[in-house]
């Protein structure tokens, strides 16, 4: 089982992911190929410890499924950066749930844990709306 600490830094992680994809704009790439690219720079920015760019991905009104708030996962996310925690998506899979407004992420890690990220694209674009342990 994961403990609370590792289950809201993959919520943290998934977040950055969401809010990557939120750059995408119209015209340019579909919502999964967009979702696809920012991964990466999802787990680059989580891997070089980039608070900024990692808190850019959430939403304002970001809730983890155990209560966590984005300030809540600002501090947990200070905290993985000092245990130097892995952030990875090897095994990442993408749902679209709602053409242009919703979207799924299974399989993103935290501490080789896994996690799924809610998203939700609106006039900033993709941002993660809520996360927690992908069972």
């Amino acid at each position: 089982m994961v403990s609370g600490r590792t289950a809201v830094l993959g919520c943290v992680v998934v977040t950055a992911l969401a809010l990557a994809v939120g750059c995408a704009t119209m015209g340019g790439p579909s919502d999964e190929e967009a979702i696809k690219a920012l991964v990466d720079q999802f787990v680059a920015a989580g891997n070089s410890q980039n608070l900024e760019g990692v808190m850019a991905l959430f939403a304002d009104d970001f809730e983890t499924e155990t209560g966590e708030n984005k300030e809540d996962m600002e501090m947990l996310l200070e905290e993985a950066f000092f245990a130097e925690v892995d952030f990875g998506a090897e095994d990442a899979e993408i749902t679209i749930v709602e053409p242009g407004k919703k979207a799924k992420i299974n399989g993103l890690t935290v501490d080789y844990s896994p996690y799924y990220a809610d998203l939700v694209k609106g006039s900033g674009g993709w941002k993660i709306i809520s996360s927690g342990e992908d069972y």
